[in-house]
């Protein structure tokens, strides 16, 4: 027994020094890298706590930047953990050949799959390779592409996207789909992206309104350097989206509403206008009101948001409404590459893609610019969204790229949306004369208690008006 013991003795440190040896390769050759643990290497916890990716970023953010190279143990192979980009190049490219070793398992015998350019290695790698690399030239590429293309188009949950439906399209049979298993939220796939569909009435509120601080990400595509009109507050998340909404919450209290309230009274009174001169020329007394509505918003938005006199209603042609439509409806990439866009946000930025048209860019970051720089000079003050815009750049908390890109999404977010539900409003009062005249009723007598004035205060007190606009008024009035 004692014989066996000491046997099992010498035999566990036999063992232990064979390792003790092997985990010592690189130190040896005074290769740098985190201490490996016995029969582990560097990859403690790999499926249990961590993921394969977890473990690559924590021994690259303890050695980039120092290093060009430290070593690394899978297990109990040795492997090294490049740093340095140019050396990446050197072996991923010009030296490529003389690296023919993947260092992946494969059995060509008893797990033919594993017989491919991933796993094999050495001379069988070499050969394959050869005569694998003419199958993937751009000329074999573009004859995939088509069916690239078809299968794209049936990514994740959003088959149809920007085709033949609207977002609210595919979201709105989802949610009626699970809504009734009680369950309070569903996952979906937005392209290759996994979601979260709230459902619950509750979760919606601790997440939009209690909760609403630690949800940051917006989920949305954002480069600030490259596409720098996608910085808003809409797009950006993480570290950036706080401290922009802290800055950006005061300028949408009510108070600084008011003081824009006028300059929307002034282009309401020019619609008026436009429509008295409209109906007495048009036939049968009809009027093209969708058209004359985006026309209307343009101008409101473009005189509190950009501080522009844009005649959009008298001239249908005007360049701020022209590039405004554009910038709501014309894609810079195809389909294909939107997708990738909205899949891979963190590689989309490594290759600097752009999704707002340069000659859109253009044209608001220089109308920002131009604006800013008259007032500046000529020490303008306006009671608009400019306005608070350049008090806030003259203390530090914006740059003029940042204003550019606030003043977009003004423009974005309350251009069409505005436009259409005027329109709809509009289209029902002209078919139910007795809702109509009830709301002109209000409105006069709200206008009386206000001396004949349509104030701010006039405006807040028309409840009946509201739920025309909300569209909650029953067809009874």
């Amino acid at each position: 027994m004692l014989c066996l013991a000491f046997l099992l003795a010498i035999a566990v440190g036999a063992i232990y020094a064979l390792l003790d040896q092997h985990y010592s390769y690189w130190r040896r050759r005074h290769v740098p890298g985190e201490r490996p643990r016995f029969l582990l290497g560097n990859m403690g916890g790999l499926g249990r706590h961590w993921h394969w990716t977890d473990i690559d970023w924590r021994i690259y953010q303890r050695f980039a930047g120092r290093e060009r190279f430290c070593s690394f143990y899978t297990f109990l192979t040795k492997a090294l953990f490049l740093l340095d980009l140019e050396l990446i190049k050197r072996i991923m490219i010009s030296d490529f050949n003389s690296f023919a070793d993947r260092g992946l398992f494969h059995n060509v015998r008893d797990d033919p799959l594993t017989g491919n350019l991933l796993f094999l290695d050495g001379e069988q790698w070499r050969w394959l390779r050869l005569h694998l690399t003419p199958v993937f030239s751009s000329g074999k590429m573009k004859f995939m592409f088509p069916m690239m293309v078809k299968v794209a188009k049936q990514l994740g949950n959003f088959r149809g996207f920007r085709n033949t439906d609207h977002f609210k399209d595919i979201l709105t049979p989802l949610y009626e789909r699970f809504k009734s298993t009680g369950s309070p939220f569903a996952g979906i796939y937005f392209m290759l992206r996994p979601v979260v569909l709230v459902l619950d009435l509750e979760l919606a509120k601790e997440v939009l309104i209690r909760d609403f601080a630690n949800f940051e990400d917006r989920g949305m595509y954002h480069n600030e350097r490259d596409d720098p009109l996608t910085g808003h507050l809409f797009r950006i998340d993480g570290p950036k989206w706080r401290p922009l909404r802290q800055k950006m919450t005061p300028t949408f209290s009510s108070g600084k509403m008011k003081f824009m309230f006028p300059i929307v009274c002034a282009v309401g009174k020019e619609l008026a206008q436009i429509c008295a001169e409209q109906s007495q020329n048009s036939i049968c007394g009809i009027l093209e009101v969708s058209d004359l509505m985006s026309r209307y918003t343009s101008d409101v938005i473009g005189s509190c948001a950009f501080g522009l006199d844009c005649n959009g209603l008298r001239n249908p042609e005007a360049e701020f409404r022209t590039m405004g439509r554009r910038a709501l409806t014309e894609r810079h990439h195809n389909k294909l590459i939107d997708g990738f866009i909205e899949s891979f946000p963190h590689w989309a930025r490594r290759l600097r893609l752009r999704q707002v048209h340069p000659d859109i860019t253009k044209f608001y970051q220089r109308i920002v610019r131009d604006t800013v720089k008259e007032r500046e000079s000529q020490r303008i003050v306006r009671n608009d969204f400019m306005n608070l815009l350049i008090e806030m750049k003259q203390r530090g908390e914006l740059t003029l790229p940042e204003m550019a890109a606030q003043s977009f999404i003004f423009f974005v977010a309350g251009f069409d949306t505005s436009a259409s539900t005027l329109t709809f409003a509009l289209y029902e009062l002209a078919k139910q004369p007795q809702i109509q005249h009830k709301l002109r009723q209000e409105i006069q007598e709200s206008l009386q208690k206000h001396e004949g004035q349509f104030t701010y205060e006039c405006m807040q007190e028309l409840r009946y008006m509201e739920l025309v606009i909300a569209g909650k008024i029953p067809a009874s009035g």
